[in-house]
């Protein structure tokens, strides 16, 4: 019993750990897979662009055109528009601007706002002296639920206030900008007038942009004194005035100096630093005087003065500080100003009154997004249509501007467009579906969130049909001229077959025209499936359908002649139609004795016309060969009869009309024709007066039985040899009849 207690304990134990365990377990499990959502890695995505722009102003309008001149210490504005691509919280997105430009020497960071300007959905960065950009995409705290993932169309702006990198060279260069899944280049001439003949705006140059940083609000100022290096400029006895505008302080620690030159004995520029991060160096009194910090009455630094020495000075002087913005005093969404003044001479004056420019960056969004999907299908069997290509435009006619292009349905048929804000588009087709026609009519919808709040991040479906292209394949049918004229109900008939045997259909006829249109692609044969009567069957056409509805014959045969391509859709072709001609055999024989060819008989060779025989031309002197026969061919169909002309020698002649016909049955004919032999008569000394009688060794010529009549004396036969023993039994039978009918009048 105590050990069963130890058990049961021990069981319960274990029960309890392998709970335990599968917590444990599970909630690591948790863990690791927060962990891991957390902790998203960056991928490189340029869907989120949908387009670009570079501009020389911020506000977008001025874009930079092809062979524009740009200061290589000027600044370009980046202008994107960007789109949810399908991302949501947390997600980080990178992509790089061209190699040439960058953020400078300070960093780039800004928002991206939802459309109700509030609401963050990104945040843009690009660390200083650098082109990469990262978008990490953020869940706003403040509203319930993911504001990404119920808000997929959000859409907007983004602006880049980015300068020249570092060392780059002056000249033409084409700059490349990555978006989607395309690209768009710039050809720029980057220049820095140097020498002498540099405009005098050369002599005071001066930019400055804004940026945040921890919470603040920057301005970074940089003046550029004789920045074409200009021989005359002397800055001996020359001053430097420099003034902050309302609103800032200057950031002593921040001003640097540098000196640029050109140095003869390395044939290359040399910089000289005077003072930096709140350090002077040698080079300072080599130069400067004195040097002056002007201030507010609250003892802020508003700027500074500077006297040069008297010495001869030239070459290149820049001055670069910060300076921090005041609260409440912004002067407007992107703009500070600064005051600089150089004087040489204590006569010739050159001063700048710049503002700033927004270099941190911005982002925003125009709206809620509307995806719209095209579905387009054939007009007859609304099956899909792949390939055809579309154009999206602003408006309701083809020729508005253009919003997105060669938009191409998929194996579905199917165009998706996202992230299109409020207004009124149309779909236009540029290129149609192989082997259809293509149909230019705008496809117009309207995405008006008043009208149909629920068409927000929804797709609005539209569908859109084509015809086939129209093809045809014609035939014209002659037929060889004959006596016999051909009915309606009697002429040929055509159908077209697919490889396999399949019928497609009957060829449609217009008098001796056969034409069938709107074949699919496929390969096919015509055959005449009716033939008129005395007509030889043609051969059959074969002919392939492209997928384009082009057509092409690949066989016609000899049947086939003027085979002509109409255009790539519409072929024709004639046919003729021979006459089937036949072939008469005559065979000629001795009577009763088919064995026994006969040589040398002629014949001649009519046909009946109109009712009555009439020779046929060059078949009037047709001779029997050695084996009895005529062969005649190449006839056409009708009624013919050969005539016997003269017998075979020791034959009787035998004008007996042989007749026969040509088709339309048959066309391959052989008659027999027999003769028999001549009658010779029997002379004293021959056995037989019929050529039927067996010949004795001693027959006689005609002339000789003709002499032994004439001129000597006849003996006359034994028996009756020289008359037909027949004739003799029926002159017999005659004779006794009579006998009998005169015995039996006497006895009335």
């Amino acid at each position: 019993m105590k050990k069963d207690r130890i058990f049961k304990k021990t069981k319960r134990l274990f029960a309890l750990f392998t709970c335990f365990l599968m917590i444990v377990t599970n909630c690591m499990v948790s863990f690791a897979a927060d962990t891991i959502k957390a902790s998203n890695t960056p991928v490189e995505d340029y869907g989120i662009l949908t387009s670009v722009k570079i501009t020389t102003d911020s506000e977008g309008k001025n874009e930079v055109v092809n062979g524009q001149k740009v200061h290589i210490y000027g600044s370009v504005y980046v202008n994107y528009t960007w789109k949810l691509n399908g991302h949501t919280s947390g997600d980080i997105v990178t992509f790089d601007l061209p190699d040439s430009l960058s953020a400078g020497s300070k960093a780039i960071s800004f928002y991206l706002y939802a459309p109700d300007g509030v609401t963050k959905v990104g945040l843009v960065e690009v660390p200083k002296d650098s082109n990469h950009a990262t978008v990490t995409f953020l869940d706003d705290p403040d509203k319930d639920g993911d504001y990404l993932k119920d808000h997929t169309g959000i859409t907007g702006t983004m602006q880049f206030a980015a300068v020249w990198k570092s060392g780059i060279e002056t000249g033409k260069k084409e700059i490349t900008f990555v978006y989607d899944t395309t690209s768009k280049s710039y050809n720029i001439d980057i220049y820095n007038d140097q020498g002498d003949d540099a405009p005098i705006l050369e002599n005071i140059n001066k930019w400055g942009f804004y940026y945040n940083d921890d919470g603040n609000k920057y301005v970074s100022w940089e003046v550029d004194i004789n920045s074409a290096l200009k021989s005359n400029v002397d800055f001996s006895k020359g001053t430097f005035t420099e003034q902050l505008g309302p609103g800032q302080k200057l950031i002593e620690d921040s001003i640097k100096i540098v000196r640029r030159y050109w140095d003869s004995s390395s044939s290359s520029y040399k910089f000289e630093r005077l003072r930096m991060d709140g350090k002077d160096y040698p080079a300072f009194t080599q130069y400067i005087k004195s040097f002056t910090m002007t201030r507010d009455a609250n003892n802020n630094a508003t700027g500074f003065y500077i006297e040069f020495v008297d010495g001869p000075i030239n070459g290149e002087f820049m001055f670069g500080f910060d300076s921090v913005t005041l609260d409440g005093v912004k002067l407007g969404p992107t703009e500070y100003t600064n005051y600089a003044k150089f004087t040489k001479n204590d006569s010739e004056v050159y001063e700048v009154n710049v503002n700033s420019i927004d270099r941190s960056g911005r982002g925003d969004a125009v709206g809620y997004m509307t995806n719209v999907k095209l579905k387009k299908i054939d007009e007859a069997n609304h099956s899909a249509l792949a390939g055809a290509e579309f154009k999206l435009v602003k408006g309701t006619t083809e020729d508005g501007e253009i919003v997105r292009d060669h938009l191409i349905t998929d194996t579905n048929g199917e165009i998706k467009i996202n992230s299109l804000s409020e207004g009124t588009y149309s779909l236009v087709e540029t290129k149609a579906p192989i082997g259809y026609k293509l149909d230019t009519t705008p496809q117009t919808f309207e995405i008006d969130y008043n009208k149909a709040d629920s068409n927000r991040n929804l797709y609005i479906d539209l569908f859109m049909t084509n015809a086939l292209l129209d093809n045809s394949i014609q035939i014209t049918k002659n037929y060889e001229e004959s006596d016999e004229k051909l009915e309606e109900e009697d002429l040929a008939e055509f159908t077209i077959f697919r490889e396999d045997g399949t019928v497609v259909g009957k060829m449609n006829r217009t008098g001796n025209v056969y034409t069938y249109k709107n074949i699919v692609a496929g390969s096919y044969y015509i055959e005449e499936t009716k033939v008129p009567a005395t007509y030889v069957k043609a051969e059959k056409l074969y002919f392939i359908v492209n997928p384009d509805r082009s057509i092409q014959i690949t066989y016609a045969g000899t049947s086939a002649t003027n085979v002509t391509q109409g255009s790539q859709y519409d072929v024709s072709a004639i046919i003729e139609n021979k006459i089937h001609r036949g072939r008469i055999t005559l065979v000629k024989h001795e009577f009763k004795n088919r064995d026994k060819e006969l040589q040398g008989a002629i014949f001649k060779l009519q046909k009946k016309e109109l009712g009555t025989y009439v020779d046929v031309e060059g078949k009037t002197n047709l001779i029997t060969d050695k084996n009895g026969k005529i062969v005649v061919e190449d006839l056409l169909p009708g009624e013919y009869q050969f005539i016997e002309t003269k017998a075979p020698e020791g034959y009787l002649l035998d004008k007996t009309p042989i007749v026969f016909q040509i088709g339309p049955n048959s066309y391959e004919v052989v008659t027999y024709k027999s003769n028999r032999k001549k009658l010779v008569p029997k002379v004293k000394g021959s056995k037989e007066l019929n050529p039927n009688i067996k010949e004795t060794k001693t027959t006689k010529t005609t002339s000789q039985l003709k002499a032994a009549t004439t001129g000597n004396k006849v003996t006359a036969p034994k028996t009756m040899d020289n008359v037909n023993t027949s004739v003799w039994i029926v002159l017999f039978v005659f004779s006794s009849g009579c006998l009998c009918l005169l015995r039996k009048k006497k006895k009335i």
